[in-house]
Order: structure tokens, then sequence, then C-alpha cells
């Protein structure tokens, strides 16, 4: 899905979480919420490191507390 086994990094969907747009991170924080429910999911996301988590923990505190974005945030942890 982001490439991560593919590539062998994370970078691809760190450049989306950093792209400077409220609806993009909304977006891809849905997105990641998904597949960070299932335990194959949270393999995936952490199997190169835990930058995805570490970029998702700094989105959630930037979030306007009870933002939908700051629950999928929630959600990924």
């Amino acid at each position: 899905m982001f490439l991560i086994s593919k590539n062998g990094n994370t970078s691809f969907v760190l450049d989306l979480l950093n792209i400077n747009s409220h609806g993009l991170k909304h977006a891809i924080c849905a997105l990641i919420s998904v597949i960070a429910s299932t335990p194959q999911g949270v393999d995936y996301l952490i199997s190169k490191g835990m930058d995805v988590l570490e970029r998702v923990i700094s989105i959630l505190k930037d979030q306007q507390d009870g933002s939908v974005t700051q629950r999928f945030c929630i959600a990924i942890l």
C-alpha cells in the first residue's frame, strides 16, 4: 500500500504525512488507521522502524482536541 515492503523503507508514507495539507493528513491517517487495525497491518507499518508512529504522534499533538484526525491518530496508536 505505502511501498514499505517494496522500497524497504517508510519514506513514501512519511513524505505523504509531511505534506502541509490538513485534508491530506486526515485522509492518510484514516487509511493508516485501517491498516493498523490488523496485526499484519501493524507488522507492515513498523517493519522498517517506528518512523511512521513517531510522525503520527507528532500529527496527533498538532491537532485540535476531539478532531477526527486526532481520533484517527489515536486509533493508529
